[in-house]
């Protein structure tokens, strides 16, 4: 703890002597907080030392407590017990035929109940040691926490290296060949040895490439299928996503299991990389092929696609080079691993220019251009930005900010696809139940046609009656696809501040920003009344001889986290963003309910809006209780 704590005060000290002067850090500064950083024990490990220091402190109170008990009990009850022990053992010393003393099982009674009374002190004394470990622990665990957070920050804005060079360009090819000797070299002679590995790859290799054109084959005619206009059938969706991944599967399964086959943790990472990069972006080359995914099944315009499909084939082998070098290259700041990321960077600024440039359309809003050139532009000045901060010295800033926008990317893009999934399903479900009421108002008109030419027969629902209860079917889509909307904009926002909370302080501070109420303090201590000051239920004691306002003790969850008596604005936020989900799903749930469950149910007149109005009803109570 006083390492951590001293180390944070000196790290601080540096940089506002830097500020006060009116310097800009150096590298070598920075390099020195990444070492810190490294060296800095990680606060997920204190919080597990801290469960394990927890749980070891509530076992021993329970210990000493039955040790307690049965020491009550022996001297409560002492003369009673030692006159049954004596009566049994004269009669098992007549049994047996020895002579019998009355004083030993007295004598043994005593030795007993010393003992009792030395494990007791020797347990107080444990739970307090305990105590004290996991107060320091916890007083660890917030220092560390606060100088990952002070670290995070400043290394975001920290140069890693020195400024680019041309010189540079000729360092870096020289980082490449030197890497290519010191780890890709004995990397692929250790890979040799690992015979079955590799034998049993290649099989799997092979099995997947040679149902690699029956896949294809299958996709298609999933796509023709989905592409009819009287589909009302899911299934061919289904089938089509899952033999989508199949045929993305060999690149991503060929390097993650030369990931697992190697010893080289930089090549591992590079491998890493490239294995991410080839499913997500194989991934997206399968779904635009024609009559694919995108195609068929989400109805985006065929020349959109095809065009997405035409860059994304010469991006592929690219970039998967290129990536592969800036991931293994990286770890260490090395001239190679910041060259690679320029050049990825470039690829992606030529790659965006070429799918969002105003004639391709890929990405377009209807009447207005404005947004178009918007995203274009972002789409362009990100890379570019990202190569200048790297070319100038933040290359370890520049390269965390490029996994986190990727993250945030790829969560878009998920979002995306399974948004796409639910309103296929949905549009799917609407033309099953406007087949459904137009084939029972078909039924009605003829049995009502049927009755007038036959006065006879038995009455059925009428037509007028039918007409009265069938639902408005755009209605009920609308609804399910502004439910789905909604979902996937709250699971987006959520994942964006998830991934950019812990690297942002703006983002992670608004939880100390206190709307009302007072703000996070020490939590405080309730010691029970027990053995030692100590508390049975919470697993921390007060140490012997310290007052209650010393020791502090707390039970598991709140010694993880400090308890808060006020409003912050994260929970504000929450609270908000709660509130118009409830009220955005108790709106458009009739729509989900019918096409999910109302029209499997055989229901009376009035049933269905009876089950709407409840679970609007659940719902909205449920969103307020929340």
């Amino acid at each position: 703890y006083n390492r951590i704590r001293d180390d944070r005060q000196n790290s601080l000290r540096r940089i506002q002597l830097f500020k006060s002067a009116g310097i800009e850090m150096l590298p070598n500064i920075g390099e020195l907080l990444a070492t810190e950083k490294s060296a800095l024990k990680k606060p997920q490990e204190l919080q597990e030392s801290l469960r394990k220091g927890l749980n070891q402190s509530a076992q021993a109170e329970i210990e000493l407590f039955d040790l307690s008990e049965e020491h009550q009990d022996l001297t409560t009850n002492r003369e009673q017990q030692i006159k049954d022990l004596e009566t049994a053992a004269e009669q098992d010393a007549k049994t047996v035929g020895v002579d019998y003393s009355a004083n030993t099982v007295r004598a043994l009674f005593d030795e007993r109940r010393l003992i009792l009374e030395r494990s007791i002190q020797d347990h107080r004394t444990y739970v307090a040691t305990l105590s004290e470990t996991n107060r320091l622990t916890k007083l660890t665990l917030d220092e560390a926490i606060a100088y990952h957070l002070f670290l995070d920050e400043r290394l975001l804005w920290a140069p890693s290296m020195g400024k680019f060079a041309l010189q540079d360009f000729q360092h870096g090819i020289g980082a490449v060949r030197i890497f290519s000797q010191q780890h890709i070299r004995p990397w692929a002679e250790n890979l040799t040895q690992q015979l079955p590995g590799c034998i049993f790859l290649g099989v799997l290799l092979a099995v997947t490439v040679i149902g690699r054109r029956r896949f294809s084959s299958l996709l298609t005619m999933q796509g023709d299928a989905a592409a009819l206009r009287r589909c009302t059938s899911f299934t061919p969706t289904v089938e089509a996503l899952g033999l989508t991944l199949l045929l993305a599967l060999p690149f991503p399964l060929l390097f993650g299991s030369l990931v697992w086959l190697g010893d080289d943790d930089f090549v591992a990472e590079g491998l890493a990389h490239a294995t991410y990069l080839s499913g997500l972006v194989g991934f997206a080359i399968v779904c635009s092929r024609p009559m694919g995914l995108l195609e068929a099944h989400f109805k985006i315009e065929k020349d959109r696609v095809r065009h997405m499909h035409r860059h994304l084939n010469w991006f592929f082998p690219l970039g998967l080079p290129i990536l592969f070098f800036t991931g293994a290259m990286s770890q260490g700041d090395s001239e190679g691993g910041r060259l690679f990321f320029i050049l990825l960077m470039l690829l992606l600024a030529i790659l965006a220019v070429q799918l969002l440039r105003p004639g391709a359309q890929l990405i377009h809003y209807k009447g207005k251009p404005l947004a178009t050139k918007f995203g274009l532009t972002s789409a362009i000045l990100i890379p570019v930005a990202l190569t200048v901060g790297a070319a100038i010295g933040y290359f370890s800033s520049m390269l965390t900010l490029y996994i986190l926008i990727m993250k945030s990317f790829w969560l878009v893009i998920l979002a995306w696809v399974i948004t796409r999934l639910m309103l296929r399903w949905i549009l799917v479900s609407r033309r099953r139940l406007a087949i459904d009421q137009a084939l029972r108002r078909r039924e009605a008109y003829l049995a009502e046609r049927e009755k007038n030419n036959d006065p006879s027969k038995p009455a059925s629902q009428s037509l007028e009656d039918l007409k009265s209860e069938a639902v408005d079917v755009v209605e009920v889509e609308e609804q399910t696809a502004r439910l789905t909307r909604a979902a996937a904009v709250t699971a987006v926002a959520v994942g964006l501040w998830a991934i950019w909370a812990p690297t942002l302080p703006a983002l992670s501070a608004v939880d100390n920003i206190k709307v009302w109420g007072s703000s996070p303090s020490a939590v405080g201590i309730s010691t029970a009344p027990g053995i030692a000051g100590t508390s049975l239920l919470t697993g921390v004691a007060t140490p012997t001889g310290a007052s209650s306002s010393e020791g502090r003790a707390t039970s598991l969850p709140d010694i993880i986290k400090p308890t808060s008596d006020g409003v912050s604005l994260q929970d504000v936020i929450v609270a908000i963003g709660m509130l118009t989900l409830t009220f955005v799903a108790a709106s458009n749930v009739p729509g989900l309910l019918e096409l999910t469950v109302l029209r499997r149910l055989n229901l009376e007149p009035g049933g269905s809006f009876a089950v709407t109005t409840t679970v609007r009803y659940i719902l909205i109570l449920g969103g307020i209780l929340l």
